[in-house]
């Protein structure tokens, strides 16, 4: 027996997906206060912006990341959720990936490209950050009112 996945179906899974990442995205600036990945430079970023208190801010922000990513994928589950706070944390999360691609594809790797070869390792990152950029506005960006 086979079951037809419709677009609706489709749409609800990849939300919860991209849910769960930023949630792990901001479990792991919370226990580590930083990340080796995309979301580390804005991490960086953070902590070197405020000095002493940088590391007080990433821990707030990702705190931030991860409660906005658990609202949103709740909401998939349970209506009862208020949708400007949806809204909201869905905002943010694009707000924040969109600030994360920026400062790990253009102020912190960009500088490095050089040549053709250069160029090529810096666009596959570059291209599967703006992926889940593009799956982040596909999944919230039509349910933001």
């Amino acid at each position: 027996m086979t079951t037809k996945i419709n677009g609706k179906n489709r749409r609800i899974v990849l939300k919860i997906i991209v849910s769960l990442l930023y949630v792990a995205m901001g479990v792991e600036g919370f226990v580590l206060g930083k990340s080796g990945q995309a979301i580390g430079h804005l991490y960086k970023f953070i902590a070197n912006f405020f000095g002493k208190a940088g590391d007080s801010f990433v821990i707030v922000v990702a705190a931030v990341i991860s409660l906005s990513g658990l609202c949103v994928l709740a909401s998939t589950f349970f209506k009862k959720i208020p949708g400007k706070v949806v809204s909201v944390s869905m905002i943010v999360l694009m707000v924040v990936w969109t600030l994360a691609v920026i400062f790990a594809d253009f102020i912190d790797g960009f500088g490095d490209v050089s040549d053709f070869v250069t160029l090529v390792m810096w666009l596959e990152p570059f291209l599967i950050h703006v992926l889940v950029l593009s799956a982040t506005v596909f999944v919230y960006g039509g349910e933001v009112k």
